[in-house]
């Protein structure tokens, strides 16, 4: 099961909040500020069982 997580990364003296999917206890991937994107990304993942092995992928399509 995935779960959303954040972190804070500091660019240029300005902090920003990352939020990231993990899963297994390990950060999948850190790839937007927007949390309701992020959100919605999570559920996707856990509505639709993708298997870890695929999750980046599946996260690289729905941003990029």
């Amino acid at each position: 099961m995935y779960a959303l997580t954040q972190t804070e990364k500091k660019i240029e003296d300005e902090v920003f909040r990352i939020y990231a999917v993990e899963a297994e206890g390990k950060i999948i991937m850190d790839f937007t500020t927007d949390r309701e994107f992020a959100e919605k990304v999570v559920k996707l993942l856990n509505e639709n069982g993708v298997e870890i092995n695929h999750a980046v992928d599946v996260i690289e399509d729905l941003v990029y």
